[in-house]
């Protein structure tokens, strides 16, 4: 809990009692278990599978991709696909876009439909900030199993925040 930090000041009558309250932290005590990957031509499925089962061994929570324009891999590899589809049980995947601005739309092309149907989740056009602004939100409530909290990426902020804020 956030206490008031007081300060007392002693007059020759009184005592003057001052609060001052302290901003409170939100996100105190958050996970940050998160691995971001930025996707370019030559990437070594057997290095990214390597770092992400390590990473799952010490509590991986969160894995952003950052693919291409609307959530392209630079290439369609099986591997890779395969080893998302295990990264979903228990960790939140999400697609997020290198490009300034645009939108991720999973299922577009090949690549999005593969990732897509490995429970990646697509981060539409947030950024990246906004996206692990987002996640380590609905971390700290606690209350939400991984599918919800993937359920809730999907949505709005407005949607996904509702009553909770």
């Amino acid at each position: 809990t956030s206490l008031p930090s007081q300060r007392s000041r002693s007059t020759s009558t009184r005592t003057i009692i001052c609060s001052i309250p302290r901003p409170v932290d939100r996100f105190t005590n958050t996970s940050m278990d998160m691995i971001t990957l930025r996707l370019v031509h030559g990437y070594d499925d057997a290095s990214i599978w390597a770092m992400i089962d390590a990473a799952r061994q010490t509590h991986l929570k969160k894995l952003m991709l950052q693919l291409y324009g609307t959530g392209n891999l630079p290439y369609l590899k099986d591997d890779l696909i395969q080893c998302l589809a295990e990264a979903t049980a228990g960790v939140v995947v999400m697609a997020t876009s290198q490009c300034q601005t645009g939108s991720v739309i999973m299922g577009h092309y090949a690549t999005g439909q593969k990732l897509l149907g490995a429970g990646v989740v697509s981060t539409s056009d947030m950024t990246i900030e906004a996206t692990t602004t987002k996640l380590v939100y609905l971390l700290r409530r606690r209350d939400l199993s991984t599918d919800e909290m993937r359920d809730l990426m999907a949505q709005t902020a407005p949607a996904a925040v509702g009553e909770h804020l």
